[in-house]
């Protein structure tokens, strides 16, 4: 699993199977506790989003070097852009919290939109996080550091007058 994009697998209703496959390769790489957790929530929120936005097709990747477990999480639709994610913590909904919180849990937390779809990608350290709270962000925190082709001051989006925002990246790296 270290260097390489070590493990794949398609992306379909079986959500537990998953969940066990992501939570045995984290447990290897030594995330524990609440980063396991998290890492497992965002996760499985990325995967939800392919099932219902994405077309229902994708996959799963995940790997690790020597500091960070990255998971990357693609559709085959290719609709989502970095404008599908919430400046702030959305309100008077039960729904609609998973991209925001991928934004405060990951240390990394990228979206590239390409011709062959949506690629979420959601980075952790490995072992303690530098803020030594035991998650890569407090989810009640405001998040600094978006970057883009062109950052908006306010929000960090991409300017609006760029002619196709949904081929930018999306970061947010802390």
């Amino acid at each position: 699993m270290t260097g390489d994009h070590g493990q794949h697998w398609p992306i379909d209703e079986d959500l537990s199977a998953l969940r066990e496959r992501l939570q045995y390769h984290a447990g290897r790489a030594g995330m524990r506790g609440e980063r396991l957790d998290d890492l497992l929530l965002v996760t499985n929120e990325a995967v939800i989003n392919v099932l219902e936005h994405g077309g229902g097709k994708g996959t799963l990747a995940i790997w690790q070097d020597e500091t960070h477990l990255t998971i990357d999480v693609t559709d085959t639709l290719g609709l989502l852009t970095i404008w599908h994610v919430p400046g702030e913590r959305p309100t008077g909904t039960v729904r609609g919290f998973g991209l925001w919180l991928m934004n405060q849990l990951c240390d990394e937390f990228a979206i590239e939109r390409t011709e062959q779809g949506s690629r979420v990608r959601l980075r952790m350290r490995l072992g303690r996080p530098a803020d030594g709270n035991g998650s890569g962000g407090s989810a009640d925190s405001a998040r600094e550091g978006f970057t883009s082709g062109t950052p908006d001051p306010v929000r960090g989006a991409p300017d609006s007058t760029r002619d196709d925002p949904g081929q930018d990246e999306f970061q947010v790296s802390f």
